[in-house]
């Protein structure tokens, strides 16, 4: 009889084993029946060639009185999970619930008592409003809340015949619900033939709104079975977008890759297209879209895109859409006032690096392969930019100084909001800094306070890039360009949450003027 390769291994290193008992963490007592299992952090060999098979470690079930025992591999760090029906699984390696430490045996570990506390279970019956019919085949999503925040995807459970669904494995918490379809917008090529109408379910939150905000929480108490939420929910209308994609030069575009955003989310690819002509896009729900086509050369100077905005409230047809080539951009670097740039030592040092990325809005980032380099105010020529609307940035500045003002092709523009002109295949521009003298400074008396700044406008703007941060009791925003600011400090708050607290007014509103030094006293914003 031949061993395998991993009991060989096993048999070559010193091995130890943890033992222990599974009881119930509500006082029922001893679990026979628990499945616990250990799975390496790395391979057992010590070697970081993780695979499946040298990860696996062992599993045993416990018995009649909860007790188990495990041998594991001394000095190698693996995962410890157990796992019951009716309780909620523990452990890493089960992706679900919570986590055990990770273990590391240097010698046989007793004692070791695993507490499972008992599962809670939540369900309901989905019924369609307009028919008054159950809803069947569609995917329940719970998200429990934590640090404040609801994330990722809990348990879920997909409705039967009859509508219902009943979610097992959740923990005690706070809770709202997702209802969550197949259908996602899709790209065909070529004009397949008109169908019925598509409806589908949206994704909503319970009890059937659709902003995840304003969603009922629902609260799970540790063993809670509740399985009376019923709840009514409207068909969504999607709709087709078909249209024709070609080349600049008027030939159909022969590979080309989309890209859908609606508005606020962000972009996500939708398929291929490696043909010429017609496509379509199905399972479009209303909106205000942005759909991106772009060919994909691996030299930025040669990718060839084509974007159009669009209102999506009824089918869309005759889409047609050119691939235009990707535009030049030089840029100068100029000082704004009386200070000179050229023959001064500081700027003949200067090697400030400029990039572009997009909006923030569409949470896609997007630069020249390499940062471009200015040196001594000198031009520097960026490659592969499209017509988008952008963010310009100057980094390597000395301290103090900022960038104020930009013109491109002799036109100012916001370099919050920089769009370039798509009829011109090169565009010159010139990039304003001056030295900033300004600073706002204060203290917080909460410790571990983030206080937050947020230059206006509030509203439509990419927060991210106007949103700075400091930390501490005493603060300080130097070199801020005049302009009017929020402040607010708060603790355990998310970056988003503090965009979204001083959007609503809840800040200090601080006019910052040219020279300005001001002490200002922040409100503190206590998270709920």
């Amino acid at each position: 009889m031949s061993l395998t390769p991993l009991l060989l291994l096993l048999l070559a290193q010193k091995t130890a084993f943890i033992e222990g008992t599974v009881v119930g963490s509500d006082g029922s007592g001893t679990l026979a029946k628990a499945k616990i299992t250990i799975q390496y952090e790395k391979a057992p060999d010590g070697s970081s060639a993780l695979t499946s098979a040298n990860a696996k470690g062992n599993t045993t079930t416990s018995g009649e009185d909860g007790s188990f025992r495990l041998e594991a591999v001394e000095g190698v760090p693996f995962h410890f999970g157990v796992e019951r029906e009716g309780y909620v699984t523990i452990g890493r390696l089960f992706g679900v619930g919570k986590s055990l430490e990770t273990y590391t045996l240097t010698g046989n570990r007793t004692g070791v008592v695993v507490k499972l506390d008992p599962e809670s279970v939540l369900g309901g019956r989905l019924i369609d409003a307009d028919t008054e019919k159950p809803i069947a085949d569609v995917e329940v999503i719970s998200h429990r809340k934590t640090e404040g925040n609801y994330f990722g995807f809990g348990p879920r459970s997909r409705t039967d015949a009859d509508g219902r669904f009943r979610i097992t494995g959740m923990m005690p918490g706070e809770y709202k619900l997702q209802i969550q379809t197949q259908l996602r917008p899709k790209i065909f090529p070529g004009l397949p033939a008109d169908s019925a109408p598509a409806m589908t379910y949206p994704p909503l939150y319970f009890p059937g709104v659709p902003n995840f905000a304003d969603g009922q929480t629902i609260t799970l108490r540790q063993g809670a079975q509740l399985e009376y939420f019923d709840f009514k929910i409207r068909k969504e209308r999607l709709y087709t977008l078909s249209g024709t994609i070609q080349g600049s030069d008027g030939a159909a575009a022969t590979t080309s890759t989309t890209k859908f955003g609606q508005e606020g989310i962000s972009f996500s690819g939708i398929g291929d297209l490696t043909g010429p002509g017609p496509f379509q896009i199905q399972n479009v729900p209303a909106g205000r879209f942005s759909l991106m086509f772009f060919t994909k050369d691996r030299d930025s100077l040669k990718r060839k895109q084509a974007v159009v905005e669009l209102m999506v409230d009824s089918d869309v047809k005759d889409l047609d859409l050119n691939l235009q080539g990707a535009f030049k951009v030089r840029f100068k670097v100029r000082s704004l006032g009386d200070h000179p740039i050229d023959g001064d030592p500081l700027w003949t040092q200067l090697k400030p690096k400029i990039t572009l990325s997009f909006n923030p809005q569409t949470r896609a980032n997007f630069s020249s392969d390499r940062p471009q380099v200015v040196e001594s105010g000198e031009g520097a020529e960026i490659g592969g930019q499209f017509g988008d609307l952008m963010w310009i940035h100057v980094m390597g500045l000395p301290k103090g100084w900022a960038l104020r003002r930009g013109t491109c092709n002799s036109i100012e523009f916001d370099r919050f909001n920089f769009r370039l002109d798509p009829g011109r295949a090169e565009h010159d521009c010139e990039l304003f800094v001056s030295q900033v003298n300004n600073s706002v400074s204060g203290e917080v008396k909460t410790e571990g306070a983030l206080i937050y700044a947020l230059m206006e406008p509030l509203a439509g703007e990419p927060v991210n890039r106007r949103l700075q941060r400091r930390e501490g009791k005493q603060f300080r925003f130097e070199s801020l360009p005049p302009s009017t600011y929020h402040f607010i400090a708060t603790k355990g708050l998310s970056y988003v949450d503090a965009a979204l607290a001083l959007r609503e007014g809840k800040g200090l509103k601080v006019e910052v003027g040219e020279n300005s030094q001001l002490q200002v006293n922040v409100p503190y914003l206590a998270k709920d």
